[in-house]
């Protein structure tokens, strides 16, 4: 990485930007320009390198110039995280102040997952508060758990009632909450269940809105799995519910489509399956070498009808260890949770 090295912007589109002689980038560099934008580069095409920009795209024009700032983007991660709402640089957006930094430790947002050798087996279950889940489709800690269903059938207000049951069941499992691409309206009421349930105070918010720069979304899960993971190595059992992965895909599509990438099956880019599977590999359970600690993950996904045919869906279903599936239709008859239990299956718990 050279940081003496000055490109230039050669073309703008939107939230993404190509730039032209910036030797020694690399791949999730990140990148300021002379606006006082930044950026990440996404890809590389000819002589030129492909930008999403974090922030302040609107002020970013063809001529600027660009500089490298880090070989990657980081995320600062300690205690004082712990019932804080926070967007995906590391920023408070819950109105109670900066986040406290002293004895916090910065982490890059996407590192490569575990190898096998520091891994331990999964034998210890998540008490989800369910016995419908508990009993039949069991998870452990450490399992990655599909949350299914069409929108409104209820994987979401499960999710949110599982980390809020961990503080009901008294137990000492540190909860992340990442909220893609999501409503302000719709994240604070979610925020306000668990604060409501006493949950809050073991759990961190990372709170991407649909309002922000698109190339946010993008990193919201890494970043949350990176806050997963610094606590997993203090030992601790750690909850991650990503809110929802159809989001993130749709979110990722349009920042290859704006890139001019080779769009696949439903305009998704080629290397839409690597993007979950590399996030969701650094889920598990650990031996003491890695710190001892597990990282449980429950991805949801909206599917479009009640079949479960739909890419991103089977894409995910492939990935993890299991999955729940909710439907509407028990939804609408009132039962609670409304889980297909016939259709639903864990492979580890």
């Amino acid at each position: 990485m050279d940081n003496s090295s000055v490109g230039r912007v050669e073309s703008v589109r939107s939230e993404t930007c190509v730039i032209t002689g910036l030797t020694g980038v690399g791949l999730s560099n990140v990148v300021t320009f002379s606006s006082g934008a930044t950026g990440i580069v996404l890809g590389f095409e000819h002589q030129t390198a492909q930008v999403v920009m974090l922030e302040a795209y609107d002020k970013v024009k063809k001529g600027d110039l660009v500089r490298i700032i880090s070989r990657y983007p980081v995320i600062t991660v300690s205690q004082n995280l712990l019932g804080r709402v926070i967007d995906p640089l590391g920023r408070a957006l819950d109105g109670h102040g900066d986040i406290d930094t002293v004895g916090a430790v910065t982490l890059p947002v996407e590192i490569p997952a575990r190898p096998i050798y520091q891994r331990a087996i999964v034998d210890k279950p998540l008490q989800t508060g369910y016995a419908l889940i508990d009993s039949q489709i069991p998870i452990g800690l450490g399992q990655r758990e599909l949350l299914l269903g069409e929108s409104k059938s209820g994987q979401v207000d499960v999710a949110i009632d599982v980390i809020c049951n961990q503080a009901r069941l008294r137990t000492d499992t540190i909860c992340i909450y990442v909220a893609i691409d999501s409503e302000v309206a719709v994240t604070k009421r979610n925020v306000e269940r668990l604060e409501h349930a006493g949950a809050l105070k073991q759990t961190v918010v990372v709170f991407g809105r649909t309002a922000s720069a698109a190339s946010l979304n993008y990193i919201a899960p890494m970043v949350g799995m990176s806050i997963a993971e610094w606590f997993m190595t203090q030992g601790k059992n750690v909850l991650v519910v990503f809110d929802d992965m159809t989001r993130h895909a749709k979110v990722y599509r349009q920042l290859s489509l704006l890139l001019n990438r080779p769009a696949s099956r439903e305009a998704y880019p080629g290397d839409i399956f690597y993007l979950h599977s590399r996030l969701l590999e650094r889920c598990g359970a650990f031996n003491e070498h890695a710190g001892g600690g597990t990282i449980t993950a429950l991805p949801i996904v909206e599917t479009s009808t009640e079949e479960v045919t739909d890419y991103i869906t089977t894409n995910l279903m492939s990935i993890t260890d299991g999955h729940v599936l909710f439907r509407r239709a028990l939804a609408n008859k009132g039962l609670h949770p409304p889980i297909d239990s016939g259709f639903s299956v864990s492979r580890i718990g």
